[in-house]
């Protein structure tokens, strides 16, 4: 099956939050963060007994750093495309049963299935892990429903770790 795509900012953002989200880091975060709330939002309530101005300003310091961490994926994923404006190139793929074949302006290459450590599958594209930093995202929103479902058999058949 052949296929032509691109990569766009969002889908590079929808990326970057799964990767986020499956670290072990951020698991740690959520928990730490909320312990720090707690313990801070117990504390001015013990101290004064009620928000003064400094209890006020450490809550918003704590929301603001406590949100930063969703809104990293968007300035990243616009980052690292102005950076990297290659990855937004067309690509051409060609899937089948020995595996993905990819070739763009910068270059082409292929990868049998056995190289893919773990795949994932999002509502806007598949994910396939080479490494724990490197992937190969293909983009469901150029697929028919058939190319989808072919796409989704040779990857459940051919890599077996899912993240």
């Amino acid at each position: 099956m052949k296929i032509t795509t691109r990569i766009t900012t969002e889908e590079y953002e929808s990326f970057l939050k799964w990767a986020q989200k499956r670290g072990k880091r951020w698991k740690f975060y959520k928990v730490f963060w909320t312990m720090i709330a707690v313990v801070t939002v117990l504390t001015m309530f013990a101290e004064v007994k009620s928000f003064n101005f400094e209890g006020l300003a450490v809550l918003c310091i704590f929301v603001c750093v406590t949100i930063i961490p969703y809104l990293i994926p968007k300035y990243a994923a616009r980052h690292f495309l102005k950076q990297n404006p290659k990855i937004t190139h067309i690509q051409t793929l060609i899937i089948d049963e020995s595996g993905i074949e990819s070739s763009s302006e910068s270059g082409r290459g292929k990868l049998n299935w056995s190289a893919y450590t773990g795949h994932s599958e999002l509502s806007d594209l598949f994910i396939l892990m080479t490494s724990t930093k490197t992937a190969l995202l293909i983009p469901k929103k150029d697929l028919s429903v058939e190319q989808i479902d072919t796409i989704r058999n040779l990857i459940s058949k051919n890599v077996k770790t899912k993240h």
